[in-house]
């Protein structure tokens, strides 16, 4: 069986365990090859809901310069990094909105302060009751879908995720407390926590 990578590491099935390798940054090419296809394939989502034609759809795969997508890899976190990692999930978990841009007019009226310009250079939306519910449902995931998807060692199904969470630290009476958002952790932690 091929290493599998995951989190910027590689584990490799080794008897009844695994065999943990650092894995390489990515290079350029593996950074292309992604964008380009997040790029195909967010087009071809756009001209099966027919919010482009075919034709544009060719047209703009063909842009340079990733065509208006683009992908950074620069920003590593080491596993030891607990302040960066915490960094980076109050980035991931932030707000859809922030809750300071709305205002109360009067009952019927609600303005929202954009964080920037509108193209038509609009810096507030005046919405009613309705109209602002509208636009935050939007943003609720639909039903029984997740939003944490567990891939790689740690999707549900990988033949190597019970030798990889076996290495997960026992959890603590904190993480226990958590329930299910503490599993979660200690999944999401095993591969930082490995002693190469």
């Amino acid at each position: 069986m091929e290493p599998v990578r995951v989190r910027g590491r590689a584990f490799e099935p080794k008897g009844e365990g695994v065999h943990f390798h650092p894995a390489p940054a990515p290079s350029p090419e593996d950074i292309e090859t992604v964008q380009v296809a997040v790029r195909r394939r967010i087009l071809h989502a756009f001209q099966r809901r027919g919010w482009i034609e075919r034709g544009d759809r060719l047209e703009m795969e063909q842009w340079p310069h990733g065509g208006g997508f683009s992908l950074d890899a620069s920003v590593g976190i080491a596993g030891a990094d607990r302040r960066g990692r915490e960094r980076l999930l109050r980035y991931c978990a932030r707000p859809p909105f922030a809750g300071e841009r709305l205002e109360w007019i009067d009952a019927e009226r609600v303005r929202d302060r954009l964080p920037k310009a509108r193209p038509d250079g609009r810096t507030e939306l005046i919405l009613s009751p309705p109209q602002l519910i509208e636009r935050v449902a939007a943003l609720v995931p639909p039903p029984r879908r997740h939003r944490l998807r567990y891939y790689g060692v740690l999707a549900p199904n990988a033949p190597l995720r019970p030798a990889v969470t076996a290495l997960a630290p026992e959890q603590d009476a904190e993480a226990s407390a958590l329930g299910p958002a503490g599993l979660n952790g200690a999944l999401s932690t095993a591969a930082d926590e490995i002693d190469p």
